[in-house]
């Protein structure tokens, strides 16, 4: 069975994380007496855990679930195999797959973001994101997506505009580099109150202080940033002579604007000529 790490951490409608990051791994099981909300939607509530079980209800995406029990019982979900669980809905008991159950919730002015993995195999994980429009929590309206990963550790962050004007949310992919040469960047999405666009990816990577090439996006919020722009920073180094601590860097900054859904200048057809 494939063994993954998934972080996930939850930043409140501001910019400042909270102590509040989950751990998923190889064996992973939601807490005993917790409560989740399912990320699937139309989702059949059994009788017994398995999948020819009657049904005993259909519920809809961001019902809400009271864990009382890992199964043994287990089914090929998406790639990965998921345990069934026994949970409790509105007083009544039944089944539930795993992987229909999302592996984090947190709600940002009435919208509500969920996420949920698959596997497509040789390494090939996705993340699979949801966010249920405030006031239809019934699953009558939401929006979703697919990233692949490059890394199999990663938190998922929220923040609020950050002072981007025409952006109501921002979602940040974070990897958490596992080893030298692995990607620890991430993606931004950015909810302009209509739709989730992916803003930009960006790479961070070292190879034990021969190399070195990160880049970064500072907000006007921040406290570096500057009103009516995204500064973006890119800086490529690498070791000429570790006897005598010589290091060569190469540093960038373009000033971006966020207009009608994309940056201009667009960093993608700039030629920093440092590779």
């Amino acid at each position: 069975m494939l063994k993954f790490i998934f972080i996930f951490s939850l930043l409140a409608t501001n910019s400042f994380a909270q102590d509040n990051a989950v751990f998923f791994y190889g064996d992973f099981e939601f807490e005993q007496g917790s409560e989740q909300m399912l990320y699937g939607d139309n989702v059949v509530f059994r009788k017994k855990p398995d999948a020819k079980s009657m049904a005993l209800d259909t519920l809809s995406i961001c019902s809400k679930v009271t864990i009382l029990k890992k199964t043994k019982e287990k089914m090929m979900y998406q790639g990965i195999e998921r345990n069934w669980y026994k949970v409790d809905h509105d007083g009544k008991i039944g089944y539930v797959l795993g992987g229909l159950i999302s592996l984090t919730s947190v709600e940002v002015d009435g919208h509500i973001y969920l996420a949920s993995i698959i596997d497509k195999g040789d390494y090939d994980r996705s993340l699979r994101y949801r966010m249920v429009k405030s006031g239809t929590t019934g699953g009558t309206s939401f929006l979703s997506g697919e990233l692949s990963l490059e890394t199999s550790a990663f938190s998922l962050d929220i923040f609020d505009d950050r002072g981007v004007e025409g952006v109501d949310h921002i979602l940040y992919i974070n990897y958490y580099a596992e080893a030298c040469g692995v990607n620890g960047g991430g993606v931004y999405l950015f909810y302009d109150g209509e739709q989730l666009v992916k803003a930009m990816n960006i790479s961070s990577v070292a190879d034990g202080g021969v190399f070195w090439f990160s880049e970064d996006l500072i907000f006007p919020d921040d406290e570096k940033g500057e009103e009516g722009y995204i500064i973006y920073e890119r800086e490529h180094g690498e070791s000429m002579d570790e006897n005598v601590f010589w290091d060569r860097t190469v540093s960038h900054r373009v000033y971006l604007k966020w207009e009608n859904g994309k940056f201009t200048p667009d960093v993608s057809e700039l030629d920093f000529g440092d590779h």
